[in-house]
């Protein structure tokens, strides 16, 4: 007491008593406190669940949101009996059919009277109704749009050379229609001039052309007259040829053979109409002998094993020339011969040899200047008078052996005879 009385004496206060029956605890900082059991609090995880639990949603949950939701207030509004959905009429159900009508006047697709709809109307479920009243509309089924062009199929590989062939016509290009043709494994592509564009001037270039490399299994065309008819489908049953024709109005599945004629039409309007047809020879020549992209290999070398033989091969130093023309013993550079005359009289014309063309040719120069060029069968040896020959001294007149055409491989002449150096 004596202590609270010191640490309460700077104050002024008015002590009141209180029965110490209505303290209990009066003593409970001057003594040990009694044990009271805790009880622990429940799992974190089980409090988690019962705060996640989805309570139904009534009435007043949506009436005490409604209150309070900023956006939708104002959208929702009614108007001398109109209800609107912010600036669109929201369409009673008997109504939907005539504003459908009225919407659809003009015959839009889907987008465009989906975008005129949302401009003024709205209920719900209208979109799906708009795509099935445009899908039903007849005059607009009919001049609608192609539909997306689909992902083309590609042809089967062919499985050997000159299996498959892709034609077409290309032209006409300078006044000439071509008959283009493609073999589907190598990609060689060759080429007819066609006189007409009718089937029989076709048949006969293809048959020119399986001449060379043999029939085809399959030939593939687009669906020109041309192919189309009777005589075409007798000409490739005969030869045991199946005739395959494309999709109508669709170039796309003939695309190899529109490809290659595309290519030549570059390159015939490239070359112009002088000298094309040299032109188009050597066009179809690098496209012969250039390796593919697909298969690193040239066409030439697919369709006939081997590569073909260009320009640029002698470039190459491994590339072996020709060998040189071997002179034969029997005629010799500058000799005097006899020239068979083919065109008339004399049977027999005097020249001389001029130069060696080949193993058994050469060129003869005639007394009266013209070049023939004769194979050593046609000229005869030329024998003349030592006094003939203004190098010969006139004082050794020699005449020739009247059996002897041809100077042996070692001439023996006789000795007042001179001839001339080799």
């Amino acid at each position: 007491m004596t202590r609270w009385t010191l640490f309460l004496a700077a104050y002024s206060y008015t002590l009141i008593h209180n029965p110490g029956k209505n303290l209990c605890h009066a003593d409970a900082l001057s003594h040990c406190p009694l044990p009271v059991p805790v009880e622990d609090p429940a799992p974190i995880h089980a409090i988690f669940e019962v705060n996640d639990l989805n309570l139904p949603i009534t009435a007043l949950d949506i009436a005490a949101h409604s209150s309070r939701d900023k956006t939708r207030q104002q959208e929702l509004s009614s108007i001398q009996g109109c209800l609107l959905w912010g600036t669109r009429v929201v369409i009673p159900a008997k109504l939907q059919g005539p504003v459908l009508k009225v919407l659809h006047e003009g015959h839009p697709g889907i987008v465009r009277m989906k975008a005129l709809a949302h401009s003024y109307v709205w209920w719900p479920g209208m979109d799906a109704q708009i795509s099935s009243w445009v899908s039903t509309c007849q005059p607009y089924q009919a001049t609608r749009p192609a539909p997306p062009s689909s992902t083309p199929a590609r042809w089967e590989d062919a499985g050997a050379p000159w299996s498959r062939l892709h034609i077409d016509l290309a032209g006409p290009v300078h006044g000439r229609t071509f008959l283009v043709i493609v073999d589907s494994f190598s990609k060689w592509i060759d080429l007819a001039l066609l006189p007409s564009t009718t089937t029989l001037a076709i048949t006969k270039a293809l048959t020119r052309v399986f001449v060379t490399h043999g029939l085809p299994d399959t030939i593939v065309s687009d669906n020109g007259p041309q192919f189309t008819s009777c005589e075409f489908e007798v000409f490739a049953a005969n030869l045991g040829i199946r005739h395959a024709l494309t999709a109508p109005f669709h170039p796309a599945s003939n695309g190899m053979a529109e490809r290659a004629v595309r290519s030549v039409k570059e390159a015939l309007e490239r070359f112009g109409p002088i000298d094309w047809h040299s032109k188009l020879s050597r066009y179809l020549l690098t496209q012969h002998t250039t390796p593919c992209t697909t298969t690193n290999k040239s066409p030439a070398e697919l369709l006939m094993g081997r590569r073909l033989r260009t320009t640029p091969d002698r470039l190459h130093p491994h590339y072996t020339p020709v060998t040189p023309l071997a002179s034969d013993s029997q005629a010799r550079k500058f000799a005097l011969v006899y020239a068979r005359n083919y065109s008339g009289h004399p049977l027999w014309v005097p020249g001389q040899v001029v130069a060696i063309t080949g193993p058994k040719s050469y060129r003869v120069l005639l007394d009266d200047g013209r070049t023939w060029r004769w194979h050593i069968n046609q000229p005869r040896r030329h024998w003349r008078l030592a006094t003939d020959d203004p190098r010969c001294p006139p004082s050794e007149p020699v005449y020739p052996p009247s059996t002897e055409t041809f100077l042996p491989s070692e001439p023996v002449y006789p000795p007042h005879v001179e001839t001339f150096p080799e």
